[in-house]
């Protein structure tokens, strides 16, 4: 995948400036850079702009440092994913520790297009600049989507003493999920799901279902860090990867499956695929 998304970043690095709010440049203090829709630049009276469709999160670890296999699974399911009426939130997170906090990268839309009729009463002039426009936003989106990832993947350290999964996604989805009027909700997390906070350590929970009672939620809801995701849909890539080569079972990659599959549910989300580590079908299959 380092060929492919570096050569996104090369080709796609000045047109993506051209349109985005700041550059991706010092995690903790940039503003996420933001592709907008074009219904915004290319005014037309009297046509209602249609509504987005699909709202999609991409939540990216980054206390691990995933192996290319898995960086390039990502890339091509999310870039299958996208198609016009889609918005993307990209977002990293890591430790709380040393100004690793959550942050957007990215926030991104491809326009719903316009129907047949609607378009019929547009004057050629305006619908060929909608259109040109359109097809720009397109391709840099998804630029974009690949200039994101690369850098979320390459910022990736092990050194960092805790992975507070639960934590950062109850942040995430109190500060995007909320501000969205989009209903069908899509959140792709890439992590090895692994908890290890002072809430809770899966390296010493010893038997994970022992952590996934409605007793253990009710304690993580009172602690803040289960979140409401809007009733999103759920895609996990690297579920119980180890990059050490340590060795998980398939009865502990089932209980951490069950305990995230729990943890959602309490979180007003539906777990739809938990790869472990790979995802075997399609995001929105």
């Amino acid at each position: 995948m380092a060929q492919s998304l570096g050569r996104l970043a090369r080709t796609g690095l000045t047109l993506f400036a051209a349109v985005t709010c700041s550059a991706m440049a010092g995690q903790a203090q940039a503003a996420a850079a933001k592709i907008g829709s074009c219904y915004d630049q290319v005014q037309i009276k009297d046509v209602q702009t249609p509504a987005l469709t699909r709202d999609l999160y991409i939540v990216v670890d980054q206390t691990l440092i995933f192996d290319k296999n898995l960086q390039e699974e990502s890339y091509r399911k999310l870039q299958d994913f996208i198609e016009p009426g889609t918005a993307y939130h990209l977002v990293t997170f890591s430790a709380n520790a040393a100004g690793r906090y959550a942050s957007v990268l990215i926030n991104a839309e491809i326009d719903t297009r316009l129907d047949n009729d609607t378009r019929y009463d547009i004057s050629k002039k305006l619908l060929t600049n909608l259109d040109n426009c359109q097809k720009k936003q397109e391709i840099l989106a998804k630029k974009a989507l690949g200039q994101g990832l690369l850098k979320a993947f390459s910022d990736a350290s092990t050194d960092l003493p805790h992975s507070e999964v639960m934590g950062n996604l109850a942040t995430i989805s109190r500060s995007l999920t909320t501000a969205s009027q989009i209903d069908d909700k899509y959140l792709v997390i890439i992590s090895d799901m692994i908890e290890n906070s002072d809430l809770l350590s899966f390296y010493k929970a010893g038997s994970l279902e022992k952590a996934s009672g409605d007793t253990d939620m009710s304690r993580y809801a009172d602690a803040g860090v289960l979140g409401d995701w809007q009733n999103a849909k759920v895609y996990v890539i690297g579920g119980g990867y180890a990059p050490d080569g340590s060795y998980w079972s398939s009865s502990q990659l089932k209980a951490l499956r069950d305990f995230w599959t729990h943890y959602f549910d309490k979180a007003n989300a539906q777990m739809r695929e938990f790869g472990t580590p790979s995802l075997l079908g399609d995001i929105g299959d």
